[in-house]
């Protein structure tokens, strides 16, 4: 190593070279003049925005311009522009927009010695911060220092942030990173697959999407003649393949497998794998009505709620009274039962949210939760996701029981938005917008902690009523459901011809953090309705339901239709018919790719693939894959 030791100028050393000298230190300590290379990365999907304008300093106009292509990535860092810039301290700005109206924008400033590259993080949690002072900018969420860069990590200055890729969230095809304590997806298109690309938040997606067409149909049938299937249920499986919940009477071959109800009516619960062979399969029975009324599944466990009889079983484990409602966790893999919990109130819904699982309890007669009555309302429990142990319960909103009913859940951050009828007359709750006849559909997130908010409501002067709700990471949120005449949907009316007597179909979509509603779907020509939704890629919202009923009360005849309604409201839609009563009750999607759907049908109706018996019933269930 070479020592440098400093000693005293000689006296003949005159000043001005001195000067001389420091000018030229100076000059070789002076920051170069180079190219400065501007990437950006974000969370935001090819579909959310169109356009990325950079500006470099002062430049009130766009620098320069960078036209996105439907489906391109910037999970990882892309190259919006390159400028020959002396060197020093520049600013540069890039904005997000779509169709000319902005999205987002970031601005970095980055010191510039020969040629440097800088990243600009745009984040969709920043939507609508407010950051000023020594922190100006916001990534993730964060409020941060106009330097703060992937190439500057220490100018971002987070406090309290990650350490570790592991402590943030990911999703199935991005992954989770830690950047300078700043959580952050990195999309992966390679996840996705051939003609795909991923959305960091709303998972896989089809670069161009074609009709959706029926590729494969498995049937449920009794072949007694005196059994049934009440409104089939699924759920995503890991991966592939699909979970398929139902109640049952009688004998029903499940596709290779076949069940016997021992009472009056039993439960199914059964895994497909993809080629449509069964994985395992699991059965709730006992002397009485064994009901199943909830059905979800995440990597770990599959989750059934509902009512059992004194002395049903399942997996080895037996119910007993005077607990009526249970909640179930069976291992994802095999169909071991993991852990049950009993409640006194029939079990309606059950949600998984990563750590804790929802159940909601119609409570007639009250609920029992832990030595705790709640009651007689509506009731959302919450239990741990490991070992199913209690973590408290609590009534929604003041919400009476009687008519008042849940049918859906979601997860919603962590949390749960809880959707379904309400008897508006006995509703003492000032967040639900009712109008005090008949029953309305009601939307209400509840956490963890029991507090709860409203989300939105079906009010009209008929009987109106939310069947379904889907979420996803985005706070962006879907209802389906039907509607009894001209109604408000969170307050906003929506356009009505249909009598005020007629029963008709309606979905809606509600943006982030609540607003703005947009009606995406409704059918006033007859009498019809929603009881299954799900997203997609490009905004898509995907439906299932039934239409052209004879009877709102007792329908013996129906269509059943699985749609696709795209961004711009273009529909595109399957319908399985038959003679009689045919309705889809339940859909999942699959990055858009792939859509099974699951509900009744009767003797003849065509799910497809051409026309397919009952058996001796007169109806049976169906799972059908549908491909785009």
């Amino acid at each position: 190593m070479t020592q440098i030791t400093w000693v005293a100028a000689p006296r003949w050393l005159s000043s001005s070279l001195l000067a001389l000298v420091g000018s030229q230190l100076m000059v070789a300590c002076a920051p170069a003049d180079g190219t400065l290379v501007v990437q950006l990365s974000t969370d935001y999907a090819a579909t959310d925005f169109d356009d990325v304008c950079f500006t470099l300093d002062d430049d009130t106009d766009c620098t320069s311009h960078l036209a996105v292509q439907f489906g391109q990535s910037f999970g990882r860092p892309v190259r919006i522009a390159a400028a020959e810039v002396t060197g020093g301290l520049h600013t540069v700005r890039l904005a997000l927009s779509r169709q000319g109206e902005m999205r987002q924008s970031r601005q970095v400033s980055v010191r510039v010695d020969g040629t440097t590259v800088t990243t600009v993080l745009v984040t969709r949690s920043c939507e609508g911060s407010s950051c000023s002072g020594d922190r100006p900018e916001c990534v993730a969420g964060q409020c941060v220092p106009a330097g703060c860069s992937p190439e500057a990590p220490t100018l971002c200055a987070v406090t309290a942030g990650c350490t570790a890729d592991s402590e943030c969230g990911g999703s199935e095809c991005a992954t989770a990173r830690c950047i300078a304590g700043l959580c952050y997806r990195e999309a992966n298109d390679a996840a996705c697959g051939a003609g795909s690309y991923c959305d960091a938040f709303r998972g896989c997606a089809l670069t161009e999407i074609g009709a959706p067409h029926v590729t494969r149909v498995v049937t449920f049938v009794d072949a007694t003649g005196a059994g049934s299937l009440v409104a089939p249920a699924v759920a995503l499986a890991p991966s592939s393949g699909a979970i398929v919940a139902s109640q049952f009477t009688g004998v029903v071959d499940l596709g290779g497998q076949t069940v016997t109800a021992v009472g009056t009516t039993d439960a199914f619960v059964v895994r497909y794998r993809d080629d449509g062979a069964i994985a395992w399969l699991a059965q709730l029975s006992g002397p009485g009505d064994d009901l199943l009324t909830g059905l979800d599944a995440d990597d770990k466990h599959v989750y059934i709620t509902g009512t059992a009889s004194d002395g049903a079983s399942i997996g080895g484990v037996t119910f007993t009274a005077p607990q009526l409602g249970y909640a179930v966790a069976l291992d994802v893999t095999t169909g071991v039962v993991s852990w049950t919990y009993r409640f006194e109130g029939d079990g309606s819904a059950i949600r998984s949210t990563g750590n804790w699982v929802y159940v909601a309890l119609d409570g007639d007669s009250g609920v029992i939760t832990g030595g705790a009555r709640l009651g007689p309302q509506l009731v959302v429990a919450v239990l741990d996701e490991g070992d199913g142990t209690l973590s408290g319960a609590t009534s929604i909103a003041d919400v009476a029981a009687g008519r008042s009913q849940v049918h859906a859940m979601m997860s919603w951050y962590g949390a749960v938005v809880v959707a379904g009828t309400l008897d508006a007359a006995a509703t003492t709750s000032t967040d639900l917008i009712t109008r005090g006849m008949g029953t309305d559909g009601f939307a209400f997130g509840v956490r963890e902690t029991r507090e709860q908010s409203g989300i939105t409501s079906l009010a009209g002067d008929g009987d109106d009523a939310i069947l379904a709700a889907s979420g996803n990471a985005l706070n962006e949120w879907v209802f389906g459901g039907y509607a009894g005449g001209p109604v408000d949907v969170g307050g906003e009316p929506i356009a009505w011809s249909a009598a005020d007597t007629q029963r008709a179909a309606v979905a809606w979509t509600v943006g982030g953090s609540g607003g703005p509603v947009t009606l995406r779907y409704s059918d006033a020509a007859g009498a019809s309705f929603v009881d299954g939704v799900a997203q997609g890629g490009a905004s898509r919202v995907y439906l299932a339901g039934a239409s052209g009923l004879d009877d709102l009360a007792m329908p013996t005849t129906g269509t059943a239709f699985v749609s696709r309604i795209d961004a711009d409201g273009t529909e595109s839609r399957i319908e399985l018919d038959g003679p009689g009563l045919d309705v889809a009750t339940d859909l999942i999607v699959y990055g858009d790719r792939t859509i099974y759907a699951v509900g009744v049908y009767s003797d003849g109706a065509d799910l497809g693939l051409g026309p397919v018996s009952s058996g001796a019933a007169p109806t049976a269930g169906f799972l059908v894959r549908i491909e785009q």
